[in-house]
């Protein structure tokens, strides 16, 4: 019986045509801190923290969702939101309001797309190729001097992605993505005071962790259990013919 069981494991854990098209699965709120940093510039490039005009506040959030490589067709499909612990807030980096605004704040922040091309550096690790764009969902608020602001919708459907993800042991998958700053821009200015509104360009650093889908867990639970039957009834046979 232990026999079996080691060649079927040999068999289902090593790297395989069926096993290897599909890395990744859900993410793992406890294990995903979501947003770890977060930037607004004048600029597309370079939007780096030496370079922009608006900086994270450091606000604690977490990831849920999906996030699943497909090794045959070499793509990624994504589907996750991100959970605040408060508001995801940027302030300015000089501390003087930009165009009269003085802080703005992100919520219900969801990243969505199908489809991204990948390419493998390394085995089980998987780097985002240039050009590839995401659905971003949420609202943002532009608080200034005249008042708090109301949340406005956004959806923009052009933001790029850049980053990669790397299997673990096959089980776990992390990924550190970037969302824009291409494509993720917005109109900032507080316009009842008479300020002009310019248009900033923002990006979301993210850190994500997914464990393997539930499919694969069952067929491997599926197959051990196949085993013991067989097992099982191959012993009966046995002691029949002892008999």
């Amino acid at each position: 019986m232990k026999s079996f069981i080691a060649a079927f494991l040999m068999i289902s854990l090593a790297p395989s045509t069926v096993e290897a098209l599909r890395i990744g699965g859900t993410i793992i709120p406890e294990m995903s801190p979501g947003i770890v940093g977060a930037l607004g510039c004048d600029v597309v490039q370079p939007c780096t923290e030496e370079s922009a005009l608006w900086l994270w506040n450091g606000v604690s959030t977490s990831a849920t969702g999906n996030v699943v490589v497909d090794t045959d067709t070499a793509t990624m499909d994504l589907d996750l939101s991100v959970s605040l612990g408060g508001p995801l807030t940027l302030e300015t980096a000089d501390g003087l309001p930009d165009q009269g605004v003085s802080h703005l704040v992100f919520s219900l922040m969801g990243y969505s797309a199908a489809g991204i091309a990948v390419e493998e550096t390394e085995p089980n690790r998987f780097r985002i190729t240039e050009g590839q764009t995401v659905l971003a969902l949420g609202s943002l608020t532009q608080i200034s001097g005249s008042g708090g602001g109301e949340p406005e919708s956004f959806a923009r459907l052009n933001g790029e992605i850049s980053g990669e993800c790397e299997g673990v042991n096959r089980t776990t998958f992390t990924c550190s993505l970037v969302f824009g700053a291409s494509g993720f821009q917005f109109a900032i200015g507080d316009t009842d005071s008479g300020f002009a509104q310019a248009t900033r360009f923002f990006q979301h650093e993210l850190a994500i962790t997914a464990i393997p889908e539930p499919s694969t867990a069952a067929l491997l639970l599926g197959g051990l259990a196949g085993l013991t039957t067989t097992a099982r009834k191959r012993r009966g046979k046995n002691r029949m013919g002892d008999a």
